[in-house]
């Protein structure tokens, strides 16, 4: 004991006992100051990895909007590719459904004789000799308005023609188009049916009606 008391007096011992307490404590500081650098750049690391990431689908999801948009601007213009603006008037000309004779004139003054009804009536139309299954063109461009069903003209197709102009063609089947389709002219519209039992005497034929707003005209006046 009395040894060691007389070391722990000796000056260099001292010393070097104060230096190793400095170096130790020197060590420890340092090491905090280390853990605690890296724990601040972690979430630095983290911040701009979440950032990046960020980044990166905002530029994801700007591309795949610019995508879809032109995909639908490209469906768009294809879809308006076969749209068809009628613009009938009083000038204009009218192509014939089909190539036939006349079976009945367009008479609204004077009554005409219908051969199957056995009695005569006013004509709003024109009747226009064919054979079954014979092709029936749009005879100008239109959209199409409706398709219906009667005893008297069968299965028809009303068109818009434009302007107040519309047209009414019947006796049809296998009819090929749907409402609100747009149509040029001489594309087909359907075939001539069997006629209807009004027109069973006259035999198969194209009903053609051409109307001013609710007025029937005389589609002759206009057919090439």
């Amino acid at each position: 004991m009395k040894k060691f008391k007389m070391i722990m007096k000796d000056k260099v011992v001292q010393v070097i006992l104060l230096l190793c307490f400095v170096l130790c404590t020197t060590v420890a500081i340092a090491a905090v100051y280390k853990n605690g650098q890296d724990s601040t750049k972690e979430p630095s690391t983290v911040d701009m990895n979440a950032s990046k990431n960020m980044a990166e689908q905002e530029v994801a999801k700007a591309t795949e909007e610019t995508t879809t948009t032109a995909q639908t601007t490209a469906q768009d213009a294809a879809a308006n590719a076969d749209v068809v603006i009628p613009n009938f008037s009083a000038e204009s000309r009218l192509a014939w459904p089909i190539q036939g004779n006349i079976l009945m004139g367009f008479s609204m003054d004077t009554t005409v004789y219908y051969s199957t009804l056995k009695q005569y009536k006013v004509s709003p139309a024109v009747l226009i000799q064919g054979e079954v299954g014979t092709g029936v063109a749009a005879p100008a461009d239109a959209q199409i308005v409706s398709i219906g069903s009667d005893e008297e003209i069968g299965n028809y197709v009303m068109l818009n023609l434009g302007n107040g102009y519309q047209a009414k063609i019947g006796n049809l089947k296998d009819i090929t188009v749907q409402e609100g389709q747009f149509v040029r002219q001489g594309n087909i519209l359907g075939a001539i049916s069997d006629p209807t039992a009004y027109y069973s005497v006259e035999g198969p034929n194209v009903y053609f009606q051409l109307l001013n707003g609710e007025t029937p005209i005389d589609p002759l006046d206009y057919l090439q």
